[in-house]
């Protein structure tokens, strides 16, 4: 329609006059409830949701971090944004335990981090991690996966925080983490489910400690149970196809599953490239938000990713917007630090966004 969201005034938008004579303006609601004799009306208060890419602290990054002896610097450029929200979620695609030497900064794809980001992560202020990534038992020498996964998963608890998809056994990875936002209508709840298509030798078993699996009928059985829990269920996979900006027929048919069983949000982990954002009636599918945190500065996608900052109330997803970030930084003669940084999304984010929406318009229709 000739509209450039990124330049143009959202008055020019031929969608803002439909959009604002829809919605009467706070004030209008205040006189409403006055008249009905409801004085103390609560203000709109929706809860907030930072939702981050791959959190990779690994390999070089792990370098950097514990050469610097400070984990917490991975997130200087985005500790203001995740500490404004009211729950922060990334998806955690390693093991980060004490029970062996982390990964050397090598060219290698056995990818096992340190115990010690884990204080760095909860003090950042993340709430939530989808524990579901293909190298969630990855130990880098003289360990198993299983110990490598149940003592990140434990270290993470001791922090306090949630995790959702791996567990000492598969109704312990399908358990959802459940978390409440207080506003001022009351609480809103959240149910966090996780699953991976990536790595099938992951998979927890009735009595093997992994990760859930991502099929059709545990997604529907699972999140079906969850939201007889909470408000809203959140569903994180770790699926598709590496480097790529187009998501996979499996990945849109799981992810309409998850939405037809009344998920509000699906987040998408493991092709390390964003990729497109399907919407839905009242729910969204975001199928890849890109690196968040990791060392693969061999490409320019690869250092590109996105955030999504949502607003929910008790019966909707209300809203979202995008966020692009690049993985930068130097630091006292280092090369890098890997810290994620946003970007103006009309400027240095502009291709990141062009990226996610060429894709959009790409997906076939359903």
């Amino acid at each position: 329609d000739g509209h450039d969201p990124y330049r143009d005034s959202a008055r020019e938008s031929p969608l803002s006059a439909v959009r604002w004579l829809r919605a009467p303006g706070l004030g209008d609601v205040v006189k409403l409830a006055a008249a009905a004799g409801l004085e103390d009306a609560a203000p709109f208060d929706p809860a907030g949701m930072l939702v981050t890419g791959e959190l990779i602290p690994v390999r070089c990054t792990n370098y950097v971090l514990a050469q610097l002896d400070d984990y917490g610097a991975m997130f200087d450029g985005v500790r203001e944004a995740i500490e404004a929200t009211d729950i922060a979620v990334a998806s955690l695609e390693s093991s980060l335990t004490a029970l062996s030497e982390p990964t050397p900064c090598v060219e290698t794809f056995l990818l096992q981090g340190s115990h010690r980001a884990i204080p760095a992560i909860a003090d950042a202020g993340l709430d939530v991690l989808f524990t579901i990534g293909n190298h969630m038992l990855d130990c880098w020498e003289d360990c198993s996966g299983g110990p490598a996964l149940l003592d990140t998963l434990r270290r993470l608890d001791e922090a306090g925080v949630e995790s959702a998809g791996a567990g000492d056994n598969l109704s312990d990875a399908r358990s959802p983490a459940i978390l409440r936002v207080h506003t001022a209508h009351g609480f809103v709840r959240f149910a966090f489910l996780g699953y991976d298509s990536v790595a099938p030798w992951y998979t927890a078993t009735d009595h093997a400690a992994g990760v859930a699996p991502l099929d059709a009928e545990t997604v529907r059985e699972d999140v079906r149970a969850a939201v007889a829990l909470a408000d809203h269920v959140v569903v994180g996979a770790s699926w598709g196809v590496e480097y790529t900006a187009d998501p996979t027929a499996v990945q849109r048919e799981i992810g309409g599953i998850a939405i037809d069983s009344g998920a509000s949000l699906v987040i998408g982990s493991h092709p390390h490239w964003v990729q497109a954002v399907e919407h839905f009636d009242d729910a969204l599918v975001a199928y890849s938000l890109g690196n968040f945190v990791f060392d693969q500065d061999w490409s320019v996608e690869t250092t590109q990713g996105m955030a999504m900052e949502l607003g929910f109330t008790h019966e909707r997803l209300i809203g979202y917007r995008i966020r692009p970030a690049v993985i930068r930084g130097d630091d006292g003669g280092m090369r890098w630090i890997y810290r994620p940084e946003f970007v103006d999304p009309a400027a240095e984010g502009r291709p990141i966004l062009d990226r996610i929406w060429d894709a959009q318009d790409r997906l076939p229709a359903r």
